[in-house]
Parts: C-alpha cells; sequence; structure tokens
C-alpha cells in the first residue's frame, strides 16, 4: 500500500446503499473502495496487486476487518473469535484508528510509541500479551514521517481504539478524491447504477 501506480481506472456501483469504486492500474494492481452512499464514510478498502509471474496475490485489507482464517472446526472457530483479540482499520474525518476488540486489559496496561527506524506504530502491553506493529498507509503514500504527537489511544470495556491524525496534506487529498466521487455518483444516476471514469491522480500502494 505503499508505491504508486500507473494508468489508473475507476468503474462505480450503487447498490443497497453503499458506493463501490474498483480501481484497476496500467500493472494490474486492483483497488476495492466501499463507501456509505449517504455519508459518504469508508467502509472498506483492500488492494491486490499481481506476482512476478502475473498471478493475482491475495487481498490486503486496509480500512475494514480482515477476514478470519478458515477453521475446520467450526466451534473451536467460535470460541477463537469469542477469545482471540480481533484487529479491525477504520477511517475517521480526522484521523486514522486501529480497534482492538477482546482486549480487557486496564487504560494503563498498554502503550502505543513510533519506531523512527522502522517507520511503524508500535502497540505494547506491560502484561506482555499483547504486541503489534503496523505501518500508517495513509502516511507512506505522502511520503511522510510518523511523529508522536498525533498519537492517542483509549480504552473502554474490551476495545482499544488507537489513533493517527491525520496531517493537513491527507485531509486535502482526500477532499480531492470526495469530489471525484460525488462526480462519479452524478455518472451513476445518469446511467442507471454502473458509471466508469477516466484516469484520476495516482494512488500509491504496495
Amino acid at each position: 500500500m505503499f508505491t504508486a501506480h500507473p494508468a489508473p481506472l475507476r468503474t462505480g456501483l450503487e447498490a443497497g446503499g453503499k458506493l463501490r469504486v474498483q480501481t484497476t492500474f496500467g500493472d494490474g494492481v486492483e483497488l476495492v473502495e466501499e463507501y456509505d452512499a449517504s455519508t459518504d464514510k469508508l467502509l472498506t478498502r483492500k488492494w491486490r496487486a499481481r506476482d512476478a509471474l502475473n498471478r493475482q496475490l491475495d487481498w490486503e485489507v486496509e480500512v475494514g476487518r480482515a477476514p478470519d482464517v478458515p477453521q475446520k472446526d467450526a466451534a473451536a472457530q467460535l470460541r477463537a473469535a469469542a477469545a482471540n483479540p480481533v484487529w479491525c482499520a477504520r477511517d475517521a474525518t480526522d484521523a486514522w484508528e486501529w480497534h482492538v476488540l477482546n482486549i480487557p486489559y486496564e487504560e494503563s496496561t498498554y502503550s502505543v510509541t513510533v519506531s523512527d527506524e522502522t517507520q511503524e506504530l508500535v502497540l505494547r502491553t506491560t502484561n506482555r500479551k499483547f504486541f503489534k506493529r503496523w505501518r500508517v498507509p495513509g502516511m507512506a503514500r505522502l511520503g511522510l514521517r510518523l511523529a508522536a504527537s498525533p498519537v492517542s489511544f483509549r480504552h473502554s470495556g474490551t476495545t482499544l481504539v488507537v489513533r493517527y491524525l491525520k496531517p493537513p496534506q491527507a485531509i486535502d487529498q482526500e477532499e480531492q478524491e470526495r469530489q471525484h466521487r460525488r462526480k462519479l455518483q452524478v455518472e451513476l444516476k445518469a446511467n442507471g447504477g454502473l458509471a466508469a471514469a477516466g484516469e484520476t491522480p495516482e494512488c500509491k500502494q504496495s
């Protein structure tokens, strides 16, 4: 989710209260996004690239919840889902968010820091029950380095929410993309729910 791809071509479909936008790039990389059609809230964003033999790789989820790994034992899968922490990335107007469900420890247990060397956020618990490091795709696409001041977190019940405030560059870029979606929705209404758009500003991913 971090490198530029050439010749983006977008198509759109609006149904069931959702706007689905699919972008295909000249190198075969695909981007699929789903928005709430009335509020324009981003619900899902996922990417799929191709390998050296031009075979499609698995989808990589940037926003939304990654699919669970299938298990043969359905009961075991339900027990795991109820007990194990669940990671879900979300998008807010002013920040990127990551929600960790099924994590019941007190708020003082957690720390979120920035690794300057690897440009990752690092989540730790003092009881060593949970550890995760991850990159922020929106910052990488803009070529910006992470800082500590935009990072915050809160815990309630069994859910931890980590936030990284978006810089002005990201907010400006998202407004431009919002204008493109509005034009696409106008075309959708004119064409009975299906529309295609030409090249749009380059979107970076890896």
